[in-house]
């Protein structure tokens, strides 16, 4: 696994999972410590029952979030970004002694989530209408400025909307608010239906090489797919590679799946069409379709970094095994696949991808 790739894992794990119970707990005790010790050094303007009431709002002004979207504020979810809002309270309590003002980046914060995250319109109004009331409660200046927060929030979601639509055809808030859904509580229909409003019907040849023994009888297959296996997790055709091995095994023997020619536009918008492909790809009815190869050699040939393993059969077939050393490679197109078949022979194309020979 390279650097780059374990950073990006890494920052996926901690956006979306978070760290362990055990890891926030900790971190907020000293998180608190630290504000306890502002308090004794009198570098704080709050006292200390002024801190334990802070803390006390902090969790109460989430109970809302975690009622009104029990799948995407979770309360474990609630309890991790609890530490953020702890730190900006810290941060505040330097510079005022008012405990309604240090809660406001909280709401705003929670404004936000809820308006871009959540479909529960009581939620989106409740964090924008208490942070209206606290702000004007504080003074005249300070509810101005959550007013204005507010109108930037409102102006930016629906222009955002507007340009997407104009484009697309679809709303971009609701497309980003579908997969951010998609990926914190697994809800997949709705992003698969505005997935299909950008769609388009296209024929796409998956090859499948049977194994039989002496009596016919399957007992291992290999598939170069040109569904390219995504979008994203099970969304579309990405559970296709898992779900095929899966099916191979139930059915006593190997199954080996290999990624053909083609790119991100060719994957499945449905996940539940996945079921389908497979059926058709397991279907030992079409025994007439079949065709009988027979290994007449094998090359390999290299062109810089890139190698071309290729088996050659009979009557005009030809297998090839693309890959690149040492770097990472871009998807070939599905036109590459189209070209080479007008030759003489029938080519079938394995993207090893970023494997190394």
């Amino acid at each position: 696994m390279t650097e780059r790739l374990s950073g990006f894992i890494n920052a996926y794990k901690y956006i979306f999972s978070l760290p362990s119970t055990k890891n926030i707990s900790l971190r907020i005790f000293v998180l608190v410590l630290i504000w306890y010790l502002l308090y004794l050094t009198n570098v704080t303007k709050l006292s200390l029952q002024g801190i334990t009431l802070s803390i006390l709002i902090i969790y109460l002004t989430l109970i809302p979030a975690a009622i009104g979207e029990r799948k995407i504020f979770i309360p474990r979810r609630l309890y991790g970004i609890s530490v953020y809002f702890i730190i900006w309270s810290i941060m505040f309590s330097l510079i005022s002694n008012s405990i309604s003002l240090s809660i406001i980046p909280v709401i705003f914060t929670l404004s936000l989530s809820s308006l871009y995250m959540s479909d529960n319109k009581l939620l989106q109004g409740f964090y924008p209408l208490l942070s209206l009331c606290i702000g004007f409660l504080l003074n005249i200046f300070i509810g101005i400025f959550v007013v204005i927060y507010l109108v930037m929030l409102l102006v930016i979601y629906y222009r955002i909307n507007k340009r997407v639509n104009e484009k697309l055809g679809i709303k971009g808030i609701e497309m980003f608010k579908a997969f951010i859904r998609y990926i914190l509580a697994g809800e997949r229909e709705k992003l698969e239906n505005l997935l299909e409003l950008l769609s388009v019907y296209k024929r796409i040849p998956v090859f499948i090489y049977k194994f039989a023994d002496n009596e016919m009888r399957t007992i291992g297959l290999l598939i170069v797919s040109s569904i390219h296996p995504g979008l994203f997790r099970d969304l579309g055709s990405g559970s296709l590679p898992y779900k095929f091995l899966s099916y191979s095994s139930k059915r006593g023997f190997v199954g080996l799946f290999t990624k053909g020619v083609c790119d991100h536009s060719e994957n499945l918008v449905r996940s539940s069409d996945v079921d389908n492909v497979l059926r058709c790809i397991f279907n030992e009815d079409e025994a007439s379709e079949w065709k009988e190869l027979s290994l007449t050699n094998i090359s390999r040939s290299k062109v810089n970094d890139i190698t071309c393993l290729s088996l050659v059969f009979h009557p005009n077939h030809i297998l090839s095994i693309i890959s690149r050393r040492n770097k990472g490679m871009e998807d070939i197109p599905l036109e590459v696949l189209t070209e080479l078949s007008l030759k003489n022979h029938k080519v079938v194309i394995i993207d090893a991808h970023n494997s190394e020979d």
